[in-house]
């Protein structure tokens, strides 16, 4: 005869586990979620799940955030950006990193 053994709160924790399964595959949708880029059918499983789980909506929430100031930062810097360097600059910038130069000006 086998004994029996049983865990207080076994049945919370298999909850738990089967609602981070569940959370882990949401995560992993919702960025395709905001930009609008998930299909229909797991638009409507990401929202049901959104319903009822607390963790998942504050990570939503500050995807947000995190989307939109990216976006910010990607606006200002565009704004921001100085003019090319001028052809022969380059040409003349890129030649003095190549190894032989810098061996030549270490030798001199």
């Amino acid at each position: 005869m086998r004994s029996k053994v049983t865990y207080k709160g076994h049945g919370a924790q298999r909850q738990n586990i089967m609602a981070n399964r569940r959370c882990k595959r949401i995560f992993a949708l919702l960025s395709d979620y905001l930009d609008g880029e998930l299909p229909v059918r797991d638009c409507r499983e990401l929202e049901r799940h959104l319903e009822g789980c607390k963790p998942c909506i504050v990570f939503l929430e500050s995807l947000k955030t995190t989307v939109e100031a990216c976006r910010r930062y990607g606006q200002n810097e565009k704004r921001n950006l100085s003019p090319p360097m001028p052809p022969e600059l380059r040409a003349r910038l890129l030649a003095s990193l190549r190894p032989e130069s810098i061996r030549a000006k270490a030798m001199a």
